[in-house]
């Protein structure tokens, strides 16, 4: 069973992408370059980050 989507207390921002690693089982360094990857590619990664942001609790 995946541990819930939340927040990490402990990121450099607001914890997304190491809330979003715990919850998909991948190396932290994955998300970060992914989101790095998608804001680049249209903004999305910054689209997505903020909404999480928005919405996923801290833990």
């Amino acid at each position: 069973m995946k541990p819930p989507l939340l927040r990490s207390p402990d990121g450099l921002v607001a914890g997304v992408c190491g809330g979003l690693a715990l919850h998909l089982g991948v190396r932290l360094r994955v998300v970060r370059v992914l989101m790095v990857l998608l804001a680049l590619a249209g903004g999305a990664g910054v689209f997505l980050y903020a909404w999480l942001w928005i919405f996923v609790p801290m833990a």
